[in-house]
């Protein structure tokens, strides 16, 4: 056997090894800093965590954008009484009402689906993006095309979403585990 060749086999292994290692800490490091939490399913989520899920998120939206914090409900939205324009076959999660500037997050239509806490997270960051457009840049139902609002909605959710999960995270890793269960 070539000793010499033996040696240099070995270091190119060892740097072949190296290079994996450091890919995989970067990797690991940056689901690390947003945590695995937008990957639980929102069935694993009680009800009281929900509440504080999207309570978190609303406040850091609002101290973001530095405006008033919206009312908000967590309760079942009824599509069947015609109050929401709804597309059929979908499901809505959340909704905004422009008169009471109210955002409204139904639980149950989380619960049993193959939805994560990133899909709540969406949800309240899409209807906090009618509020903003509301309160801030004065957009109304009556005098603005639907589709223009539903863009809007999403764009800021997309915008936003990323720095609410890391939010989140950094919060709820705060709370007592015994307070909320072992899915944190």
């Amino acid at each position: 056997m070539n000793i010499e060749r033996l040696i240099t086999e070995n270091k190119l292994e060892a740097a072949f090894i190296t290079g994996y290692l450091i890919i995989a800490f970067f990797v690991v490091r940056k689901y690390l800093k947003t945590g695995y939490l937008h990957k639980f399913k929102t069935k694993r989520v009680g009800k009281d965590l929900f509440f504080v899920i999207v309570e978190i998120s609303i406040l850091y939206l609002t101290k973001k954008y530095n405006i008033s914090k919206p009312n908000f409900i967590i309760d079942k939205i009824d599509s069947s009484t015609g109050e929401f324009n709804v597309i059929p076959g979908t499901e809505l999660h959340g909704s905004y009402n422009f008169e009471h500037q109210q955002i409204c997050i139904d639980f149950n239509s989380f619960q049993g689906k193959k939805l994560t806490v990133l899909d709540v997270v969406n949800t309240v960051c899409h209807e906090f993006g009618h509020y903003y457009d509301h309160v801030e840049l004065d957009i109304h139902p009556q005098n603005t095309d639907n589709i223009l609002l539903e863009s809007s909605a999403r764009k800021f959710a997309k915008q936003n979403e990323k720095e609410v999960i890391k939010e989140l995270w950094s919060k709820i890793n705060n709370l007592r585990k015994e307070d909320y269960g072992d899915y944190l």
